[in-house]
């Protein structure tokens, strides 16, 4: 029996495979990980408000819910790189990094045959703690779950 292949381009939250919105600090290389049950630009505003501190510098594709981040008072700067023009990067405008931790993240999930839509969330904040914290992060869960008295 033959499966049918997913196909390319963005999913949906209804149809089986959620977005994720990847936010990467390109200093620290440090990742955070939110999944959409419905883009929006609204959603956008709200992740940059609870997922960044002080100004922030922006980069994205050409994704239409991105237009008019820039009016957000944070963002000092956004820079977009346009795909449908064929355009990858720019100077130092370049979504390169969110991309790369991104197909890192699918293969992750691939390992675990597909997370359920429930738990995704769950998976993925695994994912960008083992990330951020690299070899230590065992240690790291232990501090954060029974405080710096434990040890």
């Amino acid at each position: 029996m033959k499966t049918k292949r997913r196909g390319r381009g963005r999913g949906t939250y209804s149809s089986g495979r959620p977005p994720i919105i990847t936010v990467y600090e390109r200093l620290s290389g440090r990742v955070k990980f939110v999944v959409a049950k419905n883009l929006s630009k609204e959603l956008i505003h709200i992740i940059i408000e609870r997922h960044t501190l002080g100004d922030v510098v922006v980069y994205t594709d050409d994704f239409t819910i991105y237009l008019g981040i820039s009016r957000h008072d944070r963002v000092v700067f956004h820079g977009v790189v346009r795909h449908s023009d064929g355009e990858y990067a720019r100077d130092d405008i370049h979504i390169n990094g969110c991309e790369g931790v991104h197909s890192w993240v699918e293969a992750f999930l691939a390992i675990h045959r597909g997370p359920n839509r429930g738990f995704l969330e769950l998976y993925l904040a695994f994912y960008a703690f083992w990330r951020n914290y690299g070899d230590r992060w065992f240690f790291w869960f232990i501090v954060s779950c029974f405080g710096d008295g434990f040890w």
